[in-house]
């Protein structure tokens, strides 16, 4: 008869700590299902997504809302993981273009990086100019020409060109707009303030 019982308060031990723990992690995740943190790329809030765009919002600066998409490409034998954002500030929309240093073909001080954006159709096109570089990625941005702008309101895809100067490599990174005019519409009417 102590064997039973014993079992059964083994059983019930168990279905008791299973439980404790499935609760602690479905709290974790509603505590954490908006926070956006990809190594040292962004920290911040996901306010609003939309197909292949999100509006994230920093978490040192929450007035600072970007309209984002992550990439990741392989090239050769390894990952380039990429983030694309557009940040309204003062009058002007920039695209800034954050490469990830995960090896040698980069150079931390980004000078040996040409970026360009290019338009699929119309031949329009403007440089990303080098803005900083941490231990964690180089940062690249341009003020986006009324042209061009007027081109991504439409949904018309682009291009980044990367090109490397030190390895005399070019690649090229199509950016999907499934979504764009209306996140870029709510990013401009601030849609995203609590």
């Amino acid at each position: 008869m102590q064997k039973i019982i014993l079992i059964s308060l083994k059983f019930l031990f168990t279905i008791t700590l299973m439980l404790n723990c499935l609760m602690r992690m479905s709290f974790g995740y509603e505590l954490n299902k908006n926070i956006v943190y990809y190594d040292g790329f962004i920290e911040g809030y996901l306010h609003k997504e939309k197909e292949d765009w999100s509006i994230i919002c920093e978490v040192k600066n929450n007035d600072r809302c970007l309209l984002t998409q992550f990439l990741e490409i392989k090239i050769d034998e390894s990952k380039q993981t990429f983030l694309i954002f557009i940040i309204k500030e003062m009058n002007d929309n920039y695209l800034v273009l954050r490469s990830k240093l995960n090896d040698e073909s980069q150079s931390s001080k980004g000078d040996e990086i040409k970026i360009m954006a290019l338009s699929n159709t119309g031949n329009l096109k403007f440089q990303l100019m080098n803005t900083k570089c941490t231990l964690d990625y180089c940062e690249y941005a341009g003020v986006i020409p009324d042209d061009f702008l007027k081109k991504l309101k439409n949904k018309d895809e682009f291009m980044i060109g990367v090109g490397n100067k030190k390895n005399k490599r070019n690649i090229g990174i199509m950016i999907e707009m499934n979504g764009f005019p209306e996140m870029f519409q709510a990013l401009g009417k601030n849609e995203i303030k609590n």
